[in-house]
């Protein structure tokens, strides 16, 4: 399995939300369009269409690696606890000041969090899973946009992005 550290150092390195409100400038493998504004971008987040969605793809993930790598599969808690540790110590509290200046709520961390975490599972898998949706999310994260919703019927459908 890879190491975490490679993927949080690239991690630490995002100018957080610096595009939010421009259109995403690099290439992404998910059709998306954009949001206008932190209100809507908020909303979005906090459905529940944008929380299956991100469970569901998150499911893929741990179903393939159950199937088909079983015994790596075993170490999935202990590694989600070592992204969460770094995430915690390191990029939470940059991202929490900014939700908290702009007075967002605290679903929008949450999301933010469970993307970042799970990007660094799909990394610290991607010897045994294909990485996926999100390796692409961190993406847009590193572009400095949010992505904070789903449109249409998960799979198809678009990314909704601020």
């Amino acid at each position: 399995m890879e190491s975490l550290q490679k993927i949080y150092e690239q991690i630490s390195k995002i100018n957080w939300f610096c595009n939010c409100g421009n259109e995403i400038n690099t290439s992404i493998n998910i059709n998306c369009e954009y949001s206008k504004n932190w209100k809507l971008a908020s909303a979005n987040c906090k459905s529940s269409k944008w929380e299956n969605v991100q469970t569901e793809t998150r499911n893929i993930m741990t179903s393939l690696l159950d199937r088909d790598w079983s015994d790596k599969f075993q170490m999935w808690n202990n590694i989600g606890a070592q992204a969460k540790q770094l995430c915690k110590t390191g990029v939470t509290p940059k991202i929490e000041e900014y939700i908290n200046n702009k007075s967002l709520d605290v679903i929008v961390l949450h999301s933010i969090e469970w993307d970042i975490i799970t990007a660094m599972m799909e990394y610290a898998y991607s010897p045994y899973v294909k990485s996926g949706f999100y390796t692409e999310l961190l993406k847009v994260y590193e572009n400095g946009n949010f992505p904070c919703g789903w449109k249409g019927k998960w799979p198809d459908g678009n990314l909704l992005i601020y």
